[in-house]
C-alpha cells in the first residue's frame, strides 16, 4: 500500500525517516544546557519548545539558536510518538506547537518518503501523530492541503471527536498562522473565528451525530450538518466557502481566466445558461420547465463536465445548445463559458463548499454576470459571486433573506419540478408479497438517506410505532450502497438502542437498498405513510410518495432546507398533515396508523390534489421562472461586471 498509508506509519515509528541535515547536527549536538527528553515531563518540554522557537524567531541566523530549536523540535517529535490521546490534544493546542508551525521551519528540508510502503493499517491516532509531526517539520500550508485531499487519512481523523477538531485546526488554523502573516489584525480574527465557529458546531454534537458532522464536513456540504438550530447555517457556509478557496486557490496552474466580456445588448434575447455536473436523469427537473421559455426572448445553453446522458438529453431537448466542460481544466472551462457571453447563469447542481470543487471554483471567479441558484442547492453557497436564490414563494414566510446571501427571488408556487412518471398504482398485496411484507401490516415508509437519520428522528418514530400495534418501520437509507455501506453498522447499533428504550420488536423494522428503476415504486406501492424526515426534508422523495396516494406527515421548519415538505403540502392545500411540533407529529402519524377509514380519505384527497397541481406539470413553472428572470435581467443595477 504506497501514500499517505505507509508514510504516517513510517514518520511516527522511532526510527526516522530521510532525517535531514539539520535534524541529524542536532542529534549529534550534546548541548548540555538541553536535557534528554526522558528526563522532562511533557509540560518541560513544551515550555522548552515554545522558548526555542521564539528564539529562533527573533534570531532566526544565529548558529546555537538553530541548534537549540533543532534539538528543542527533536524532543516534541519523540513525545509526540509516545503520547497518547490526552497527550495530543494538549500538544496540538499548545503555544509551542503554534510557534514551531509558524513558519520557522519554512526553509528546511521534509522527512517524508513518499515512496515508502507498508502493509500493516494505521489508525485515527497514529494520523494525530502524523498530523503534529507535520507541522513541526513541514510547511503548514502543505499539510492543510494534505489533509483536504487525503480520503484515506481524512476518514481515520473523522472516527473520534478530538481528532476531528485537530483536523478542523490544522487544516484552517495553520493559515492563520502562517500563510496570512502580515495580514491585518481584523483578518487574523475573522479565521481565527471561523475555526473556532465549525469546532463549536461539531463539540454540540449529539454523539451518535458526530460520524454524520464529519461525513458532511468531509464531504464539504453543511446543508446536512446535524448543528443545533441556533447555529447560522449562513454564518457557518460563507466561513467555510472563503477559507476553503484560501486553501486551496487553484488546481490548474497560476493562469488566470480570460475577462468578462461586455454586457451584451439588452434588446437581444437573454442568453441563458445552466451548470450542471452530467446530463443524469435529475437534470429533467430543471429542463422541463427552461425548455419551456420563450425563445423569441432566451436562448439556452446547457453546460456540462461529464457527457454521460449526452444522447439521450438531446432527444427531449433538441433545440437546446449543449457544451462539455473539462473537469480537469478548470480554467479552460471557465474561459469556454466566458466565451458563450452569458448573460444568466444557473447553477443546477448541489454546490460543495470545499472550493477545489470545479463548479465551486467556476462560479467564484464569475462566468456570467448574472449568477443564481435554483432547485438544487439548500443553503446559501456563501459566495459573494452568487447573485440570486430562485425559489417558490410559499417558502416566503421563512425569512430566507437571513438564510441566504444570495437575495432570494419568488417563483410562484413551490419553485421546483419533480419530473417523475405517473407509475400505474399496483396493488398493494403484490407489492408487499415482492418486498415480504405482511399484508395486515400498517406500514410506516421513509426512504431519508443515511446522513438524515439521526437518533433524534428516529426516536420519534418508534415511539410511532409503539403506539400503533401491527405497524412496521421501512427505511430505505442507501441510495448509493458502494458509498454507504460504511454507516450501515452505526444505524443498526441506533435502531437497537431504540429498541430497547421502546420495547418495540427489531422484527418490527425492515430495511432495503434503492437499487433498480422501480424500487421507490415498489416501496410506495407497499406502504400506507410516508414519514417525512426532520430537520432535513425532503421534496422529491415526499413527492414521489403523493403522486403514489399515500399521506405524508412533515413537520414545520424554520429553515429551507427543513420546510420543503411542508410547502408541498400547503400547496396542495393538505395543511392537515403539516405539523408545528413534535408532539404533533406523533399525533398525525399515529392517527393515519390507527384509523384506516381517516387514512383512505386523505389518500382519494391526495390523488385528486397531485393530479389537479403543476408537480408533474412544468408548464406552469416555466412562466414563474421566466417572469422571475425577465425581471433580474431588466434592472439596470444587476448588470454585473466581473470580479
Amino acid at each position: 500500500m504506497r501514500g499517505l498509508v505507509s508514510i504516517v506509519q513510517r514518520f511516527v515509528s522511532e526510527e526516522s525517516v530521510n532525517e535531514p541535515e539539520y535534524a541529524i547536527a542536532a542529534q549529534e549536538s550534546r548541548d548540555p544546557q538541553i536535557q534528554a527528553p526522558e528526563e522532562l515531563t511533557l509540560d518541560e518540554v513544551l515550555l522548552e519548545a515554545e522558548a526555542a522557537a521564539s528564539e529562533l524567531l527573533k534570531y532566526s541566523t544565529g548558529t546555537g539558536t538553530i541548534k537549540r530549536f533543532s534539538k528543542a523540535r527533536e524532543m516534541l517529535a519523540n513525545v509526540i510518538r509516545r503520547a497518547d490521546l490526552e497527550e495530543l490534544e494538549k500538544i496540538g493546542a499548545s503555544k509551542a506547537l503554534e510557534l514551531m508551525s509558524s513558519g520557522s521551519n519554512k526553509d528546511l528540508a521534509g522527512v517524508f518518503n513518499q515512496n515508502a510502503e507498508m502493509e500493516s493499517e494505521f489508525d485515527g491516532l497514529v494520523c494525530f501523530k502524523w498530523l503534529l509531526l507535520s507541522m513541526l517539520y513541514r510547511q503548514p500550508y502543505e499539510v492543510s492541503k494534505e489533509l483536504l485531499l487525503d480520503a484515506r487519512l481524512q476518514d481515520e481523523l473523522m472516527r473520534l471527536p478530538p481528532l476531528f477538531k485537530a483536523y478542523i485546526r490544522y487544516i484552517f488554523g495553520s493559515l492563520y498562522n502562517y500563510v496570512y502573516v502580515g495580514e491585518g489584525e481584523a483578518h487574523v480574527q475573522f479565521y481565527g473565528a471561523a475555526v473556532e465557529s465549525m469546532l463549536a458546531a461539531a463539540s454540540r454534537c449529539h454523539e451518535e451525530n458526530f460520524e454524520i458532522f464529519a461525513q458532511c464536513f468531509t464531504e464539504g456540504y453543511p446543508g446536512y450538518l446535524p448543528v443545533c438550530s441556533s447555529d447560522s447555517l449562513k454564518q457557518l457556509a460563507t466561513r467555510f466557502r472563503e477559507l476553503t478557496a484560501m486553501v486551496l486557490p487553484e488546481h490548474s496552474g497560476n493562469a488566470e481566466p480570460q475577462a468578462l466580456i461586455e454586457a451584451s445588448d439588452k434588446g437581444k434575447k437573454i442568453r441563458l445558461g445552466l451548470l450542471r455536473y452530467s446530463f443524469d436523469t435529475t437534470i429533467h427537473a430543471l429542463l422541463g420547465p427552461l425548455s419551456r421559455l420563450d425563445r423569441s426572448k432566451f436562448e439556452i445553453i446547457v453546460f456540462a463536465f461529464d457527457s454521460r446522458g449526452l444522447d439521450q438529453c438531446k432527444k427531449w431537448y433538441a433545440d437546446l445548445t449543449y457544451k462539455i466542460l473539462d473537469v480537469q481544466d478548470v480554467i479552460f472551462s471557465i474561459n469556454k463559458m466566458r466565451d458563450a457571453n452569458l448573460d444568466v447563469l444557473i447553477n443546477g447542481f448541489p454546490l460543495h463548499f470545499w472550493s477545489f470543487e470545479p463548479s465551486a471554483r467556476m462560479l467564484l471567479k464569475r462566468v456570467a454576470r448574472i449568477q443564481c441558484l435554483w432547485f438544487a442547492d439548500i443553503v446559501t453557497s456563501g459566495m459573494k459571486s452568487m447573485d440570486y436564490m430562485l425559489v417558490g414563494d410559499v417558502y416566503k414566510q421563512l425569512g430566507l433573506e437571513e438564510q441566504f446571501q444570495e437575495k432570494p427571488v419568488y417563483i410562484p408556487g413551490t419553485g421546483h419540478f419533480v419530473p417523475i412518471a405517473i407509475w400505474e398504482q399496483r396493488p398493494m398485496a403484490k407489492a408487499r408479497k415482492e418486498l415480504r411484507l405482511k399484508e395486515n401490516e400498517v406500514i410506516y415508509l421513509s426512504t431519508a438517506h443515511i446522513l438524515k437519520l439521526s437518533p433524534e428522528i428516529l426516536s420519534v418514530w418508534f415511539r410511532i410505532l409503539s403506539s400503533v400495534e401491527s405497524s412496521r418501520l421501512v427505511l430505505a437509507p442507501f441510495s448509493n450502497p458502494d458509498l454507504m455501506d460504511k454507516f450501515r453498522r452505526r444505524l443498526w447499533r441506533v435502531i437497537d438502542q431504540q429498541c430497547e428504550q421502546t420495547g418495540v420488536s427489531r422484527s418490527r423494522v425492515s430495511t432495503y437498498d434503492l437499487c433498480g428503476p422501480l424500487a421507490m415504486q415498489n416501496l410506495i406501492d407497499a406502504s400506507d405513510i410516508y414519514l417525512d424526515c426532520f430537520p432535513h426534508s425532503g421534496k422529491v422523495s415526499s413527492t414521489e410518495a403523493l403522486l403514489g396516494g399515500k399521506p405524508v406527515v412533515a413537520l414545520d421548519g424554520k429553515v429551507l432546507r427543513s420546510n420543503f415538505t411542508a410547502g408541498i403540502l400547503r400547496s396542495l392545500h393538505l395543511d392537515e398533515l403539516v405539523s408545528t411540533n413534535f408532539e404533533e407529529y406523533v399525533h398525525k402519524a399515529i392517527r393515519l396508523g390507527l384509523d384506516s377509514e381517516y387514512r383512505a380519505e386523505m389518500a382519494a384527497k391526495i390523488l385528486v390534489t397531485t393530479n389537479d397541481s403543476g408537480h408533474i406539470d412544468p408548464t406552469g413553472l416555466a412562466q414563474g421562472l421566466e417572469n422571475a428572470l425577465l425581471d433580474i435581467f431588466s434592472s439596470a443595477d444587476n448588470v454585473l461586471s466581473a470580479n
